[in-house]
């Protein structure tokens, strides 16, 4: 026995003996490998039908041609092919035999070419002669040349020869067919494979996983949704990009990058389509189940709400993950909201509020919180005329029951005001808005209060101005029947308990009828309210009587021309929230009609009352008015035709600018004509005569133009304009001294106006009235700037006054504002803006025109039969607006 405990040949030297046993080691590994290969020679034969029936149906998975054929069919199939594999695999498990050590080395000595089977050499055994020294050295040299024959040995390749059963190649064409079919199932293979063995589950999903996501953010953000899709990967390389979609859903107009901003409470609608198991969608660390609507197709709906770990969102479907978006949420602001300026009133007694803030997608609706400072306790500083005073000692006595009547209907009557504040369109988010609210019949008014603004987003959220202390305004009544009315009033308001003071008051002046130059009405209120108070000691009847004092003393003051103004107020109000609330335009129209009646009527009480005023008290020659009144018109003209085009928005504000112009006129009824002198009527009359020059300045443009179109090729007469425009530069010129005379600097644009009107004068007199055009244009245009600066000089001059309109000058607006906004062509002045809320656009004539014969022109195809449904629907949603 040798070191690697072999035994050895006593009849062969040991030499000879370990060089054998290293042979035979060194041949281990190669008979292995050769008895490998005659295994793989004939196994490969014998399961060969096997393969290739398992191949074709791969194949024919992998092209997905099986879940499109009916359920017996595809399952007949299913069966023929793992019959024929089954039996294929029996047959050639049959046949397979696995080869054994013999002829491991036959196959070693065929290949290498060895005879006589020297291999087996290598183990054998010297049978006879052992004790032979000649047969052992014979021997013993037979097996070195063995050894050294088979130090060249070949194993060579494997073949099976299945050239021979297979002549016609097949086995190529199956393996091209298996790579064109893993090539068309990239990423979809084992989908694929899944239908095809299951009948009847896959035949109407074809295609890999998709999935499509629409989220929409709420309504009161004006977001446009946001669409995001995955799983399309074979036609689309990479992970798609989101998309913001068109405020139509139609098409993608933009392309998000980085995490996607989603505000808070938005919704999440997903639908995926292919692949296999049901999907979830992860937002955060929420999960949550599609749920199936059809074969292979799975939908869900879910809500977005604010958490702090929302940072994706993820689709995963059988553990596979579809599609992944990073994202942050956005949560909603609340408002903020203060007042710009502190609340004030105008010479008329009206409340104004100067209101500014903002909000990230706008405010909803604003709110003017109004309580009673104190409750009761104010003195009545004036002296009412028939009030008997009690003594001095009497109001010291310590009445508990009285008192805690007293307490009880002042509470009562110190219910907390609530006012809704017009906004100046939907979803405002920067907030500039000046407002006015008529609360001189409200008992408080004279008395202080504390005011606050309440405002809210669409998302219900609130926020909250600081709380502000002011005097309510109350009406100046000139008539002392009038004003001792609304003290009796104050009086009741401040103490509920002086209802006796206050009856005997009334029955006072019932005795004096020519105080009230014996007016019946006022006569007959006076004794009904004298009589309710002696006769009624509940709470109602001291409302009702407050009522009437106010009602008796606006008609000693002011005759009709309180109601109408009364009803002017009301309707605006009621068209204002019309056109909030997106109205319809049967209403809208209406109350526009309305308004035109009772503005109307206004104007015409107003004007009897300024006739009927002295000399000295009358702002202007009444006439004088006719041009403002023409304006006011022309503003309502105006937002007839924005709301009949479905431009609510701009309607609202240009509404809000005639709002704020009657306000002005009411409130200038006396404070323009006091103490203000004769500047002022001069300076008002400058810019109506500014504005007549630009309308006839637009006229004679107009006239040049037409006759430069008609004179083509000839010279056509300009006289009669040459003499015009010449009058016309004369006028301007009169006016420019009169103007220096008066402020002292004349706006350069109205320099400018007069130099371009000279080129036009030379080009009309040269009858070339197509050269005249453009210097005319730029007349205008220069006209319509110094009018702006015309009317901020004299702001500058006349502003602050004596009045209550806090420093708001000769046209009771801010500096910097005019009375006209628009000049006669309708366009609006530079620097002219009527009120503060600037974030509408209000369109021109020409774009309200544009938009009205737009409107007629969907109208008229909308009528129209023999349309396809598609135009229909879309021309009805076109004109669901309007």
């Amino acid at each position: 026995m040798n070191a690697d405990g072999e035994q050895t040949d006593p009849m062969v030297p040991d030499a000879v003996s370990e060089e054998t046993a290293r042979e035979l080691r060194r041949l281990g590994w190669k008979l292995a490998l050769a008895r490998a290969a005659l295994a793989w020679e004939r196994l490969w034969p014998a399961l060969w039908p096997a393969a290739g029936i398992g191949g074709a149906f791969l194949a024919l998975a992998l092209f997905d041609l099986l879940p499109g054929l009916p359920i017996w069919l595809h399952g007949g199939i299913l069966a023929l092919f793992a019959g024929a594999l089954a039996t294929a695999l029996w047959r050639g498990a049959r046949a397979l035999a696995l080869p054994g050590i013999s002829a491991g080395q036959r196959r070693i000595e065929n290949t290498t070419g060895l005879v006589h089977r020297p291999l087996t050499l290598l183990r054998d055994r010297l049978a006879s002669g052992t004790d032979d020294p000649a047969a052992r050295d014979l021997w013993r040299l037979h097996r070195l040349r063995t050894i050294e024959k088979i130090r060249g040995l070949r194993i060579g390749f494997p073949s099976p020869g299945l050239a021979r059963r297979d002549p016609l190649a097949l086995r190529g064409l199956l393996i091209v067919i298996l790579v064109i079919g893993m090539t068309i199932a990239w990423g979809d293979g084992a989908n694929r494979i899944a239908r095809a063995l299951a009948p009847g589950v896959g035949g109407v999903v074809k295609g890999p996983a998709v999935v499509d996501i629409w989220i929409t953010p709420p309504a009161y953000t004006g977001i446009a949704p946001i669409f995001l899709t995955a799983g399309k990967e074979r036609r689309n390389k990479g992970t798609p990009a989101p998309l913001l979609a068109s405020a139509g859903g139609i098409a993608a107009v933009a392309v998000i990058k980085g995490p996607i901003a989603i505000p808070e409470g938005s919704t999440v609608l997903a639908q995926l389509s292919g692949g296999w198991g049901t999907p979830q969608i992860v937002i955060g660390t929420k999960e949550t189940e599609f749920k199936p609507v059809a074969e292979g197709t799975f939908k869900l709906t879910a809500t977005i709400d604010m958490a702090p770990n929302v940072k994706q969102i993820r689709v995963i479907q059988a553990g596979r993950e579809i599609g992944a978006w990073p994202v942050f949420l956005v949560a909603d602001q609340p408002p903020v909201v203060s007042f710009g300026e502190a609340p004030g009133g105008s010479a008329r007694g009206a409340l104004r509020i100067d209101l500014e803030g903002s909000d990230d997608y706008g405010f909803a609706e604003a709110k003017l919180i109004i309580r009673r400072a104190r409750m009761g306790g104010e003195e009545v500083k004036e002296e009412i005329p028939g009030l008997t005073k009690p003594p001095a000692d009497e109001g010291k006595k310590d009445n508990g029951a009285k008192a805690a009547r007293t307490a009880a209907m002042l509470a009562k009557l110190n219910v907390v005001k609530i006012l809704e504040l017009p906004l100046p369109g939907a979803n405002i988010k920067d907030l500039k808005e000046t407002s006015y609210h008529d609360l001189t019949a409200h008992p408080w008014a004279g008395l202080e209060v504390q005011v606050q603004v309440v405002a809210k987003d669409a998302a219900g959220q609130h926020g909250v101005s600081d709380s502000v202390t002011i005097t309510l305004p109350e009406r100046r009544f000139r008539h002392p029947v009038a004003r001792a009315l609304v003290l009796l009033r104050k009086r009741l308001a401040r103490d509920p308990e002086s209802r006796d003071e206050v009856w005997e008051a009334l029955a006072n002046l019932g005795t004096i009828p020519g105080a009230y130059d014996g007016d019946t009405v006022v006569f007959l209120s006076i004794q009904i309210m004298a009589r309710t108070l002696a006769g009624d000691h509940g709470f109602d009847a001291i409302a009702d009587v407050q009522e009437m004092l106010w009602e008796t003393a606006l008609w000693l003051e002011d005759g009709k021309l309180s109601q109408a103004e009364r009803r002017l107020r009301e309707i605006q109000k009621k068209l204002m929230e019309a056109l909030k609330n997106k109205a319809g335009n049967a209403e809208i129209q209406k109350l526009m009609r309305e308004l035109e009646r009772a503005m109307a009527q206004f104007m015409r009480e107003m004007m009897k009352g300024l006739k009927n005023l002295p000399n000295w008290a009358r702002p202007f020659d009444p006439n004088s008015r006719s041009m403002s009144a023409q304006d006011l018109q022309r503003m309502l003209d105006r937002a007839r035709e924005l709301a009949l085009t479905g431009n609510l928005d701009a309607a609202r504000q240009l509404l809000s600018m005639l709002r704020e112009m009657l306000e002005n006129l009411r409130s200038g009824r006396f404070a323009m004509g006091r103490g203000r002198g004769q500047g002022q009527s001069k300076a008002w009359r400058m810019l109506q005569e500014l504005q007549d020059m630009m309308r006839r300045q637009q006229e004679l443009m107009d006239q040049s133009h037409r006759q430069s179109r008609q004179g083509m090729g000839q010279r056509p007469s300009t006289k009669e304009g040459a003499r015009q425009q010449g009058d016309l530069k004369k006028q301007l010129q009169d006016l420019l001294r009169r103007f220096g005379e008066m402020m002292g600097k004349v706006p350069k644009s109205l320099g400018d106006a007069e130099l371009a009107m000279r080129e036009a004068l030379e080009a009309l007199r040269k009858s070339r009235p197509g050269e005249a055009v453009g210097p005319q244009g730029k007349a205008l245009e220069n006209l319509r700037r110094g009018l702006g600066q015309m009317a901020q000089q004299f702001m500058r001059r006349f502003g602050r006054g004596r009045g209550r309109g806090r420093g708001r000058g000769m046209f009771g607006r801010r500096p910097g504002h005019i009375p006209f906004a628009y000049d006669p062509l309708g366009r609006q002045l530079p620097n002219a803006g009527m009120t503060s809320a600037d974030d509408v656009d209000i369109p021109d004539e020409t774009e309200t025109q544009r938009a009205w014969e737009i409107l007629q022109e969907l109208r008229r195809r909308a009528g129209e039969v023999g349309r396809p449904d598609l135009e229909m629907d879309y021309l009805e949603r076109l004109l669901r607006r309007f």
